[in-house]
């Protein structure tokens, strides 16, 4: 009969996760019209240097982009980021199939956001822009993640729970405005 397989979270294991969210949406109401696509990818590498204990890093890609329909115009905004950070775990073994992956990440990212307003209706020749503006973002924020893990087979894993950041510091152009997030994301993974 084999060895059943080392447990998640043995040391000197490399675990690489994703977490990826696609969002596509439309909201019809008095006056306007809206629709959005959102794309956000967060490729992870994590290694247990020590029983449960694990240290890794991340990159982050995100997309957003928003149109508004008024009556005889419409609103676009886009936000572009790319990021990257550090994190720290510790998984809590619960049974052979569930653990709790307890995970503190700081993370500096950027991002560039655009609007632009455009006369869609009164002219002859189609649109017009009616001008626009865009900003810039840096950020450097400390998260933390805490899913439950599911290991349906060996070696892999799927997962949710519950998620928090703050901004160490966030500036928008010139301005500071720093945020509190609170909410809840899967992630998918293996380990090897």
């Amino acid at each position: 009969m084999p060895a059943p397989p080392e447990p998640f979270g043995t040391a000197g294991r490399l675990v690489i996760t994703s977490s990826l969210a696609l969002s596509f949406g439309y909201t019809g109401h008095s006056p306007s019209d809206s629709s959005s696509t959102s794309v956000r990818f967060v490729p992870a590498v994590d290694y247990f240097v020590a029983r449960n204990l694990s240290l890794g890093g991340f990159v982050l890609g995100s997309y957003d982009s928003t149109t508004t329909e008024y009556a005889l115009a419409e609103v676009e905004n886009t936000t572009s980021a790319i990021g990257l950070g550090i994190s720290v775990g510790y998984n809590v073994p619960i049974s052979q199939i569930f653990s709790w992956w307890l995970r503190s990440e700081l993370g500096f990212y950027l991002a560039h956001n655009k609007t632009q307003q455009i006369l869609t209706q009164g002219l002859s020749n189609g649109a017009a822009s009616l001008g626009g503006t865009s900003t810039d973002e840096e950020a450097l924020v400390a998260s933390l993640y805490l899913p439950f893990l599911v290991h349906p087979v060996p070696h892999f894993f799927i997962g949710f729970g519950p998620e928090a950041f703050v901004d160490i510091v966030h500036k928008i152009d010139s301005g500071d405005d720093r945020r509190l997030h609170f909410g809840a994301s899967s992630t998918v993974g293996g380990w090897f």
